[in-house]
């Protein structure tokens, strides 16, 4: 089996950070499969150009028999536009690369994989197994766009969440098998349109050499050599700080390795290194890494007076655990959002418990791997008093109590996270055959991109009309603005819709809480504007059956069912001869005519006729009542 693996952020083992797909490719390669990465040569945490010169716009690498595809993008630093601009080049550098095979390295694929974090990667994966006819895989590492609303603070409507929703659902159901990293996941991807019965859960692992938990001490004249970092041939040639284990020894050394960000949650760490210090307790904290928040960490230290506390630069991951044993115990922190009740499995973690050494957890997360294995303590993210008082309980306590911890650690990674055991769970994901989605076709994709550009029209369009029936809404009527009725979508998926509301909270008649700028709103068909905010994002189209309440489903008859069978709409067949003025046998007819003929030629007719109905005002609603009569189905 051919293998591509598109991960923006892949490393090999030259240079920090880490290297789950290269482990997965050497296993996998050890099996007869061929394995090719596709991977920026710009490093995400340190910022630099690592491998590629000025005149070279990629570049082929062998690593121990995994292939290594090098491609330049946009430099950045910090989350603002460069960012998105870094994305968006690797997608048009991975497609117009992969789109032709170059080298006789390079051969066509039987199977591509396209990693998040970001989206851009997942979908570049897409685009080239369409154009080579072969399996596409999804890999969830990152939930975008929610890990953007609950860690970066972005807002629902946000263009770049709007975005990247509409993505997602994109993405998920067209994967023939999803691999999601985060144990809890599992229905936030249902819900959005994956397939849960090809939905599988490999968590990030360890490469376990033979011998390793032996080999507890350095090897002879390897801590002489220390961790100094190679350079890179055609790069800036950073040479990565070297290690001088003998400044440390007459302290206790607690060990962080990895990204210095926002999610990592480091300040806690500095807060304790304070109280420690005011103890006197003859403890040394050191932070190996880099990211955005590492200059802020370092002024916060000069501002504490921090003595205790020392930032190395990143070391390589083949020498990691040249750093790592100096240390007494090895400390993980993760900075608690919302988004984490899916769960974590950072790369970093898995090595630590690798390492066969004792771990301090700061964190609070469902999924607690040093909790379930027994190989450490666990404490609050927000107490430095308590992550002090871990430190201080890990150094009174015995070497041989601490060892145990390690011990512990060490088998649970042999057992849970050997890459060994979980490369065979990524070979079945990626050989799976005959639960393909079929192609989509040329008139779905045509619908599909009529839906998104006749929706950012008409929302740009009346985007002032919106806003100021939103305001009267709120002065006449109060909050909420938005109406957000569950309704029953494509092979009925629930999802919410948006409508602006049209009468007040109550018990009542919808005749008697439907108010006067209601009735106004509903005559002009205003209260339906929200909805292409549904459009946009693949819960419905502007032309199919409109959506209806969960509850209506099971009086269906096995005709009506067939609804379903296409996205409900904003305007439909039904809309245009008669709207709410027609009996509920009538509008499901018209809906099952739909069904049998639509065409985008149909749906262009159906939109020139809402217009006209809209502008007549006419079947508002049915005879007598203020909306619709109850569905009731066979029942009446």
């Amino acid at each position: 089996m051919k293998v591509w693996i598109l991960n923006h952020y892949a490393t090999s083992p030259d240079m920090p950070g880490g290297t789950r797909h290269y482990d997965f490719a050497r296993e996998l390669s050890k099996r007869g499969h061929k394995v090719t990465i596709m991977a920026s040569s710009f490093h995400h945490g340190l910022r630099l150009e690592m491998k590629l010169s000025e005149r070279n716009s990629y570049r082929l690498e062998n690593h121990g028999g995994v292939r290594f595809v090098w491609l330049r993008t946009v430099a950045y630093s910090g989350n603002g536009i460069r960012r998105l601009m870094n994305m968006l080049s690797y997608f048009r550098q991975a497609v117009r690369f992969g789109r032709r095979v170059k080298s006789p390295d390079l051969t066509k694929p039987d199977v591509i994989l396209g990693s998040s974090v970001h989206l851009f990667a997942v979908l570049a994966a897409y685009v080239l197994a369409r154009i080579h006819h072969c399996r596409f895989v999804m890999e969830v590492r990152d939930l975008w766009p929610q890990t953007l609303i609950d860690t970066h603070s972005f807002s629902r409507w946000h263009p770049a969440v709007l975005l990247f929703g509409l993505l997602e659902r994109f993405l998920y159901r067209r994967a023939e098998a999803i691999v999601t990293l985060l144990p809890n996941s599992i229905d936030y991807i249902t819900a959005r349109g994956g397939n849960p019965k090809r939905i599988i859960w490999i968590p990030n692992g360890v490469s376990l050499k033979a011998g390793l938990s032996h080999r507890m001490a350095p090897a002879p004249g390897e801590q002489s050599k220390g961790s100094r970092g190679q350079g890179f041939e055609g790069s800036r040639n950073r040479t990565l700080e070297p290690w001088n284990p003998g400044t440390l020894e007459p302290f206790f050394l607690c060990l962080y390795m990895g990204g210095h960000g926002q999610p990592d949650g480091l300040p806690v760490l500095l807060d304790a290194a304070r109280v420690l210090q005011q103890r006197g307790e003859p403890v040394r904290i050191v932070l190996v890494g880099d990211g955005p928040s590492k200059p802020g960490l370092q002024s916060k230290a000069r501002r504490l007076g921090l003595e205790n506390v020392e930032f190395r630069d990143p070391v390589p991951k083949s020498k990691a655990w040249s750093v790592a044993r100096m240390a007494d115990i090895l400390i993980f922190t993760t900075h608690f959002t919302p988004v984490h009740r899916y769960g974590i499995s950072p790369n970093k973690l898995a090595d630590y418990l690798a390492w066969c050494k004792p771990i301090l957890f700061v964190g609070n997360v469902p999924n607690n791997v040093v909790e379930d294995a027994g190989a450490g303590i666990v404490v609050s993210p927000f107490s430095p008093e308590q992550v002090a008082d871990a430190i201080h309980c890990f150094r009174k306590m015995p070497a041989t109590e601490r060892a145990g911890y390690g011990r512990r650690g060490r088998k649970y990674a042999l057992e849970q996270l050997n890459i060994a055991k979980l490369a065979s769970k990524l070979e079945v994901a990626l050989s799976v055959k005959g639960g393909r989605r079929k192609a989509v076709s040329g008139t779905r994709l045509v619908k599909r991109l009529m839906d998104v550009t006749g929706s950012l029209v008409a929302l740009v369009l009346t985007v002032p009309l919106l806003g100021l029936a939103a305001l009267a809404v709120r002065i006449f009527m109060g909050n909420p603005v938005l109406f957000r009725p569950r309704r029953v979508g494509l092979n009925d998926q629930e999802f919410t819709v948006y409508k602006l509301r049209t009468m007040r909270p109550g018990d009542e008649s919808d005749e008697a809480r439907l108010t006067r700028l209601g009735r106004w709103l509903r005559a002009w068909s205003i209260d339906e504007l929200p909805q292409f905010l549904n459009v946009l994002r693949g819960e419905m189209s502007l032309v199919g059956p409109r959506p209806l309440p969960p509850r209506y489903l099971p009086r269906y008859s096995p005709e009506q069912v067939r609804r379903h069978e296409v996205k409900p709409g904003i305007t439909g067949w039904a809309q245009v001869h008669g709207r709410n003025a027609t009996t509920w046998d009538e509008r499901m007819a018209q809906d099952m005519w739909y069904v049998d003929h639509k065409s985008l030629r149909l749906d262009m007719k159906i939109l020139w006729l809402t217009i006209a109905k809209v502008l007549k005002r006419k079947g508002i609603s049915a005879p007598g009542t203020a909306t619709m009569p109850e569905f009731r189905g066979d029942e009446g």
